[in-house]
This record gives C-alpha cells, sequence and structure tokens, in this order.
C-alpha cells in the first residue's frame, strides 16, 4: 500500500505543514511535496508580505514589529483593567448612598464590567465596613469570565439567610456552579449573557428572607 516512486528525485520538494500527537509514544506529521510544495511555500510568502505591509514594515522585521505589538496590547489590557476597577471600586461608595434598604438592610445587587476576581473582593470589602447589616450579590464580567460573589452581614446569617445556598442557584441561572459559607460565597458564570438573569435570581431569593 502508499505511494511509490522509481527514486526521490520524483518526490521533489517536501514540506512539513503539521505534526501532532494522535497516541501514547505515537506521532502524526503531515506534508506535501514537489509543486503543491512550493504552493504552499509561495501562499505563505504572500501572507508574510501582505500582513509586512499592513504594518508598513519589512519581511524581515515582522518578528520583532508583532513581539513589540503583542507587548504593547498586553500593557494596554493591563491598564485598562486597572482603570476599570479603579472606577469600579469608586462606584462602591456611590452604591452605599444609593442602596435600596429594606428593614433596615442594605441591599447591594450590581454587575460590574471589567472587574476581576480581585476588585470584586476588594469592592465587597470598601462595602461592608461602610454598611453594618448588608445584602450582597455582586457579579464581575471580565471579558469572557463571569464571578459571582454573595455575602450577608452576620445578623441576617443568624435570620437563616444562606451566602452559599444564594450564589449557587444564582450561578446555576448563568450556568455555572459554586457555593461557600453561609456569611460569604462566590461561584463561576459560563454564560455571561446570562449574568442580569442571575442577578435577579439572587435578588428575589434575599427579598422573600429579609
Amino acid at each position: 500500500g502508499g505511494t511509490h516512486t522509481k527514486n526521490t528525485g520524483e518526490i521533489g520538494m517536501i514540506k512539513i505543514t503539521d505534526e501532532r500527537a494522535i497516541g501514547s509514544s505515537m506521532r502524526r506529521i503531515e506534508a506535501v511535496a514537489g509543486t503543491k510544495a512550493l504552493e504552499h511555500i509561495n501562499n505563505k510568502i504572500d501572507i508574510l508580505s501582505e500582513v509586512a505591509g499592513a504594518l508598513r514594515v519589512q519581511d524581515e522585521q515582522l518578528p520583532k514589529t508583532v513581539e513589540r505589538l503583542v507587548e504593547e496590547n498586553a500593557a494596554l489590557n493591563k491598564e485598562l483593567k486597572k482603570a476599570n476597577q479603579q472606577r469600579a471600586i469608586e462606584q462602591a461608595s456611590d452604591f452605599v448612598q444609593t442602596a435600596e434598604i429594606v428593614n433596615g438592610t442594605h441591599l447591594f445587587v450590581h454587575k460590574l464590567d471589567g472587574v476581576d476576581k480581585d476588585g470584586l473582593f476588594s469592592i465587597f470589602d470598601d462595602i461592608k465596613v461602610k454598611v453594618k447589616s448588608y445584602a450582597v450579590m455582586l457579579a464581575a464580567v471580565d471579558g469572557d469570565k463571569g464571578i459571582l460573589l454573595a455575602a450577608f452581614s452576620d445578623d441576617l446569617v443568624e435570620k437563616g439567610l444562606d451566602a452559599g445556598a444564594v450564589v449557587k442557584l444564582a450561578a446555576q441561572a448563568a450556568g455555572g456552579g459554586g457555593g461557600g459559607k453561609k456569611n460569604i460565597a462566590q461561584a463561576g458564570a459560563r454564560d455571561i449573557s446570562k449574568v442580569p438573569e442571575a442577578l435577579e435570581v439572587a435578588k428575589k431569593l434575599m427579598l422573600e428572607k429579609l
């Protein structure tokens, strides 16, 4: 079986196009030969030239140019995240001023965009030192990741509120899961488009107990 040639000269140029594992101690190599190999190489050269033209650099400058752009993009994303988190933390003060108060308890239900896990907990820390009785349900959405945080002050835990149970049910609405203690718990939200629904589930559960 297989393809046979009279001599290796009939094969001509060979260009490996892919190489990957297909099993234990087994790897698969794919290649093109002859005129197909030449076409493949020319196509790659055309792509490189097109990219170099778009970036207005010479072909040989592409590696360093792309590396620089990747570094600049990472730095910009870092600064953007930092700015978003700072803005969210500043919003925490507004949350306290505008919070819905139910039977003496401050109710916080908010979606925070561009905030990661550390920023989420920083916002919660800011809230809990400013109010005595609180019911918190925050959702931080950072890119395609969503984190839910539920928390209750000790007086509410004594009344039977359970952050672990609330965040678990809320997360299910967003295709995620999680849990934790009665006073604080967190969960992941796999479908960030469903985060508003998760917050509504949590708010309804909290209002039933307050």
